[in-house]
């Protein structure tokens, strides 16, 4: 668990090259250093077919929202034994975030691509 008022980030869709993303996620942590911002923890998630996302550790900023792509349908099992989180589920990187039910799973279907993260409030 993280501690109080830091958003962990359970998952993300689509694929990046290690390095890029990376590359990416280190801009972000500066970010977050230097503005004092909230910790985003890169978890991993796992989608219909059983595909693993990517595991790794990286500080996000609040503004580091990853814009990564799926296909519609795209479903992200929240397979967690871990009890009494929030997750949330925010589209596109932006606009008002769904609260999930622990243990739920999302369909995707709004667009052909729909870029989106899955994270908890803790």
């Amino acid at each position: 668990m993280t501690s109080s008022g830091k958003k962990r980030l359970i998952g993300m869709t689509g694929s990046i090259a290690g390095a890029a993303l990376l590359a990416c996620t280190g801009l972000a942590q500066s970010a977050a250093a230097a503005a004092g911002e909230p910790e985003w923890v890169v978890s991993s998630f796992y989608t219909e077919a059983g595909f693993k996302g990517t595991e790794m550790l990286a500080n996000l900023d609040s503004e580091g929202c990853q814009d990564l792509s799926a296909p519609a349908n795209s479903v992200i099992n929240m397979n967690d034994s871990r009890k009494g989180i929030v997750y949330y589920y925010q589209p596109d990187c932006q606009g008002p975030s769904v609260r999930l039910d622990d243990l739920r799973t999302v369909t995707l279907s709004a667009s052909p691509i729909l870029s989106y993260q899955v994270f908890q409030l803790s």
